[in-house]
């Protein structure tokens, strides 16, 4: 009976990868920071869409004007650095990352600047989304932090990675 099943998977020794030991902040901790955060977003959000009456837009199916655009999400940009500014200055993390014990460093490994996380991580997503296809862009952004070294788009362009606190 010792005859091997031709149609038997072959078998390996595998080593089992740990998240744990590089120092980089785990996928989970990011996706409940990023929730946490939109959150937080939403309620910046509603006021401000609200204010400019996006919603009369949304509901007739009509594009907002350019300028209403821009300045709702202005406002709103404001309303970010409102909620995060202090933290992402201090301690290069959101609320969100706050909670979750991660923060933004530079390939160094030294803090990220409120400049750096501002307007290399945070500001070109948000101006991307108002695109046409800035939501197709903004998916591939998030997906990819299912490389390796768990580098999203706006991470690569920032010259950032998230680690643990």
């Amino acid at each position: 009976m010792n005859n091997p099943n031709p149609y038997q998977a072959p078998e390996a020794t595998l080593q089992a990868t740990s998240e744990e030991d590089d120092g980089l902040a785990s996928r989970a901790s990011r996706f409940w920071a990023v929730i946490i955060d939109a959150l937080i977003g939403m309620v910046i959000a509603v006021p401000v869409f609200l204010y400019f009456d996006l919603l009369s837009f949304v509901m007739s199916g009509r594009e907002p004007p350019l300028g209403l655009l821009l300045g709702s999400t202005a406002a709103g940009l404001v309303g970010f650095l409102l909620v995060h500014g202090w933290l992402l200055h201090t301690s290069a993390q959101t609320v969100g990352k706050r909670l979750l014990g991660i923060r933004i460093v530079d390939l160094e490994g030294r803090n990220a600047s409120l400049a750096q996380i501002f307007f290399m991580r945070h500001l070109p997503v948000t101006l991307v989304s108002l695109i046409p296809a800035g939501g197709f862009i903004v998916l591939i952004d998030a997906l990819l932090i299912f490389k390796k070294d768990r580098r999203c788009l706006h991470d690569i362009v920032a010259g950032t990675r998230v680690v643990k606190a």
